[in-house]
């Protein structure tokens, strides 16, 4: 599974054994990173497939009660139906990726052609913001790039962008 948002590699991770665990009975199993500072899952998103979801902050998570409010709230959201996030996207990026980045043989797409090309994958909650971002695989229009969502503290999608 994809890194998503933060890079790991050549930093070793201590043994699963070694990590307090903390089990939401919505998140799923999230696993603290003390490195990092921040708490990590692959919670199931649909169809029996994961996502990454990765929460910064501070190891007393659990007693955060707002935040783990916002978090399943938004998580179920996504769930159910994530199409006005990709809505989001589209409105964003359609442009340029009908005008900048699809081969000159390609034919133009429309958004809904674009949005269902968008596969969720990851899913964070920054440090320094009050809502959160949402990782998209971009199934290759932006080649190797990802598209992000960034959604306000009230789990409205703002702007999304290509990282």
């Amino acid at each position: 599974m994809d890194e998503g948002f933060i890079a790991t590699a050549g930093v070793p991770i201590p043994p699963e054994a070694e990590r307090p665990k903390f089990n939401d009975p919505i998140l799923g199993v999230l696993e603290w990173h003390e490195k990092w500072e921040f708490w990590e899952g692959t919670p199931e998103f649909r169809d029996g497939r994961q996502i990454i979801l990765r929460i910064a902050g501070s190891c007393d998570l659990p007693a955060q009660k707002s935040q783990l409010a916002f978090l399943r709230t938004l998580f179920q959201q996504l769930r159910a139906d994530d199409a006005r996030f990709r809505a989001k996207a589209s409105q964003y990026l359609l442009d340029t990726y009908n005008t900048g980045w699809r081969f000159d043989d390609d034919e133009e797409i429309d958004a809904a052609t674009f949005e269902s090309r968008l596969t969720l994958q990851a899913f964070q909650r920054p440090l320094v913001s009050p809502g959160a971002n949402l990782g998209y695989d971009a199934d290759d229009m932006f080649t190797e790039h990802q598209v992000v969502v960034s959604v306000d503290s009230s789990g409205n999608p703002m702007h999304a962008i290509m990282e």
